[in-house]
């Protein structure tokens, strides 16, 4: 269960709400969690996409450890989120916390459970 709001928690970003989310250049991430998922059944992406604005403002911002992320769609329907914190402990703090968190029930409900993949990713080299 622990996994499936993890992979959940990782799916937000690169909208609107986004801009209004600045970590602080001090952060600096040391671990990337990826998250593979397809959207449930009858999900309508706009609507997606707004529960996705709405997590990164009430949720994700407020974060300990949060410093950004990207989510990407395939053109075959498959979602790829890359989030970056600043360690593993915060990471999985985070996916504790966002079961408890409100505004993160409309961005779940759009997730196909059964399509989730997710893995965290020690960051050993990063290039601009």
């Amino acid at each position: 269960m622990r996994t499936l709001f993890a992979a959940t928690l990782s799916v937000t970003l690169s909208s609107g709400a986004a801009a209004a989310c600045s970590a602080s250049d001090t952060q600096t991430a040391q671990v990337v969690e990826v998250v593979e998922f397809r959207l449930a059944e009858g999900a309508d992406q706009d609507k997606f996409m707004d529960a996705v604005d709405t997590l990164e403002a009430s949720f994700l911002c407020n974060a300990p450890g949060y410093v950004s992320r990207t989510l990407t769609q395939s053109e075959n329907g498959l979602w790829l989120d890359m989030v970056y914190w600043t360690s593993l402990d915060e990471a999985l703090a985070a996916a504790d916390a966002i079961i408890l968190d409100e505004s993160a029930i409309p961005f779940m409900q759009a997730i196909d459970p059964a399509s989730i993949n997710m893995a965290h990713w020690s960051i050993v080299s990063h290039a601009n």
